[in-house]
């Protein structure tokens, strides 16, 4: 097929600004800068001022990675902070880190505020008040409760839910401290304990106690559930204890009167 000039010159035209449109797009988004927002993770406002760092890491031919630089930002009245493109282009991955004073990085103390897409910077880096740092930990506790327990052949386990969710209440009673914090793990565990408890029958709720509670996410020695701990921290008693004492008393007046009758027998 054959061309005529003038097509030919059409063509390489539109080719040629094709290429040019091309380049400069690429351009344009090179100058665009990449951007995110820092926030405070207890009401979600953006936070100013906090500066934001970038380390820079290559990965290495053989093993490991080695860091190429660390780019350093500060967010303005909204929250955003920006980095340059080309300066983020050498980087195989990036871990992102926010400061600021009288705030700590809610990673530290919450899992699911981390990010694990280390090859892009995350849209929002959340931030925690000093001050909230222990009902930040509350909330990461009881959201670790949550989901429904069962046994290997897929049936519900009441003991093991209680089981979870009494390790979520002692880890936070543990060390909560302030009257808000009090109020926080009474309000959510107390009604939800006594109802998991009142659904168990009696040979589960008897081998409680002889369960291991699991490790608490910021430490802790090792334990056994305790149904007292929870009772006389949420002011009620349970079916099961009030068969239990009932028994100790029967126990106690069967005692008294096998005794009594051994000491009548005596006298005779």
């Amino acid at each position: 097929m054959l061309f005529l000039p003038s097509q030919v010159s059409v063509r390489a035209k539109v080719v040629a600004l094709a290429l040019l449109m091309a380049v400069v797009l690429f351009v344009v988004f090179l100058a665009l800068p990449v951007t995110g927002r820092v926030r405070d993770s207890r009401d979600l406002d953006t936070i100013a001022d906090a500066r934001v760092s970038v380390e820079c890491r290559k990965t290495n031919m053989i093993h490991g990675s080695s860091v190429l630089k660390t780019l350093e930002a500060r967010t303005d009245t909204a929250g955003v902070f920006r980095f340059g493109r080309v300066d983020l282009a050498p980087c195989d991955f990036m871990f992102v880190t926010a400061a600021k004073s009288g705030y700590v990085m809610t990673s530290s103390i919450d899992t699911r505020y981390d990010y694990t897409d280390y090859e892009s910077i995350p849209a929002e880096v959340f931030l925690t008040p000093v001050g909230a740092i222990r009902l930040q930990y509350f909330e990461y506790e009881y959201a670790n409760t949550k989901g429904e327990i069962t046994k290997y052949s897929g049936e519900p386990d009441p003991a093991g839910a209680y089981h979870r969710v009494f390790t979520g209440f002692h880890c936070s009673k543990r060390i909560a401290q302030s009257a808000d914090e009090i109020k926080y793990v009474r309000e959510a565990y107390c009604e939800r304990l006594r109802k998991l408890e009142a659904g168990l029958s009696n040979p589960q709720r008897d081998q409680l106690p002889s369960r291991t509670r699991q490790l608490c996410a910021r430490g802790g020695p090792a334990g056994r559930i305790d149904l007292m701990e929870v009772h006389e921290f949420c002011g009620y008693r349970s079916e099961g204890q009030v068969r239990s004492n009932t028994a100790l008393l029967t126990d106690a007046y069967h005692s008294a009167l096998r005794a009594a009758r051994g000491a009548a027998k005596r006298e005779r």
